[in-house]
């Protein structure tokens, strides 16, 4: 009896203390002034294996530590080129900005000269906004783009050829936009290709009867791009879809030809939120999904995470959902150099909290981390670094909880955070001594699990939510029928009545 009672007693310890695994957080870095600061979700990649980030500032002059980026002037989008590892800011640039017209995206031309994409607005008109400048801030060229109604620059990308792809939504024809799909109060999707100095090269319009939106562009093989969004039509370009709303990707070639299309989703809402390379040719898309039918799998409830990667001919590769019961919203995602799949973002559970979550290289969920005050806290941005780690932004509202070690400087400020892909908490026990076998690991119909020493143990299985999926006491070894269970990480845990205990990884496909 003595016996059982200290083996319970181990048990039940180990099990209040054992932890899904995060990734580890490296650093951890607010920045901001007395007013709202965030961060923007485009990254420039430089030639040298930097970056551009994009902060933008409601602040005003000589408060907080936002001031140290560049030399303050009020209502400020910020950019700063950072080294490939992050621990460098090499310079920065600041860009006043007032009303509606802003710039959010940034590209090295020349030697010392810069390309800037933006929105513009006056008295008359607004649409988007191109410039060059030299190295001393002079501008080489401006040029306008559309003058039509909603017409917001979304997505803007360097070619291989020196030239610049943008897209955004279109309700109304003009010299660029030619012909609409639909109405006046429903958008279509307009893709323009310039060249080096700024010249239109080709237009293209996307769409359907429905409103159609855009979130991304990525670069596609033979120096065309993938253009990415959702979609609520059922005609034109937009056939196949499987719902009311639905994610959306086309991929147009070199000419702005489109090559093929198609909607990926479920019955229910979808909308593609960011998309970034798969570096084979294709890509992984982000999406606030609703659906648990057609192309969507492992849905939680509420509207959760869904990463599908599709590959250059327009096939789903894998795809997968995270998430909770609750809603999660995707606002980035990258892939690490080791492969893996990273997502940025937020849940919702009274207040907004910044969600984090790192797949391997097709999909199955590794680690999750949350990062939240007793305010509303947003995951914006998510990027690969060139060691390995990974560089996440957003803002938070408060020095608390996650953010506790931060000075809150105003309403809101920005935060970067770096992570390493090896998880804390849990090591896999393949190279050392383990008390246990798992077998086969992957596993698909069934799992064996064998103890080494025929000793009294006690098996449990969690999600990588926490959630007990199975428990059992054995003595020699065990066989857990796993075919019903979702596809993705769970931990067993063994706890021996001479104290052992030991935690292991188990893939199940």
């Amino acid at each position: 009896m003595k016996k059982l009672l200290y083996f319970l007693f181990i048990f039940l310890s180990f099990t209040v203390t054992a932890q899904v695994p995060e990734p580890d957080m490296i650093s951890l870095k607010g920045i901001g002034g007395n007013g709202s600061d965030k961060i923007g979700t485009h990254i420039t990649k430089t030639k040298d294996g930097g970056f551009i980030i994009r902060f933008e500032t409601g602040s005003s002059i000589g408060s907080g530590n936002i001031d140290s980026l560049c030399a303050p002037i009020p209502n400020r989008m910020i950019f700063s080129k950072y080294n490939g590892d992050a621990t460098v800011i090499e310079w920065s640039k600041c860009y006043g900005f007032g009303g509606d017209s802003f710039i959010t995206h940034i590209f090295p031309a020349n030697s010392g000269d810069y390309v800037w994409g933006g929105q513009f607005n006056s008295s008359t008109s607004y649409g988007w906004l191109v410039t060059k400048q030299d190295a001393g801030g002079n501008t080489v060229w401006q040029r306008n783009y559309s003058k039509g109604k909603g017409s917001i620059l979304r997505a803007m990308m360097a070619t291989e050829d020196g030239g610049y792809i943008m897209t955004g939504g279109a309700y109304q024809t003009d010299t660029n936009v030619l012909s609409l799909y639909g109405g006046s109060m429903t958008a279509d999707i307009w893709v323009l290709k310039v060249d080096s100095n700024g010249y239109k090269v080709w237009s293209k319009v996307i769409g359907g009867t429905g409103n159609e939106s855009v979130a991304a562009l990525v670069p596609a093989p033979g120096n065309g791009c993938y253009v990415v969004g959702g979609t609520g039509s059922y005609d034109y370009d937009c056939t196949g879809n499987p719902g009311g709303g639905t994610a959306y990707l086309a991929r147009l070639d070199h000419d702005g030809n489109m090559l093929w299309h198609r909607c990926l989703g479920g019955s229910s809402h979808d909308a593609a939120t960011a998309a970034c390379s798969n570096n084979k040719g294709g890509v992984i898309l982000a999406v606030n999904t609703s659906s648990n039918d057609v192309d969507v799998h492992n849905y939680h409830g509420g509207s959760d995470y869904w990463a599908v990667e599709v590959d250059s001919e327009g096939t789903i590769v894998w795809d997968n959902c995270y998430g909770t019961t609750g809603d999660e919203v995707p606002q980035a995602i990258c892939k690490a150099t080791d492969g893996s799949v990273w997502i940025n973002g937020y849940t919702t559970d009274g207040y907004d909290d910044v969600y984090i979550v790192k797949a391997d290289s097709v999909g199955i969920l590794e680690s999750s981390t949350l990062l939240s005050t007793y305010q509303q806290d947003r995951g914006l941005m998510i990027y690969p670094l060139i060691n390995g780690y990974v560089l996440a932004g957003g803002y938070y509202y408060a020095s608390h909880g996650s953010f506790a070690s931060l000075t809150n400087y105003g309403t809101f400020d920005a935060f970067l955070a770096i992570f390493s892909p090896w998880n804390v908490g849990i090591k896999d026990k393949t190279s050392e001594k383990s008390g246990f076998k798992i077998y086969p690991n992957p596993a698909t119909e069934s799992v064996n699990i064998k103890a080494i020493d025929n000793s009294l143990c006690r098996i449990t299985v969690y999600d990588i939510l926490g959630r007990m999926m199975y428990d059992n006491t054995i003595t020699k070894n065990i066989q857990i029928p796993v075919n019903e269970w979702r596809a993705g990480l769970y931990f067993v845990q063994i706890v021996s009545e001479n104290g052992y205990t030991e935690v292991q990884k188990l893939i199940v496909r």
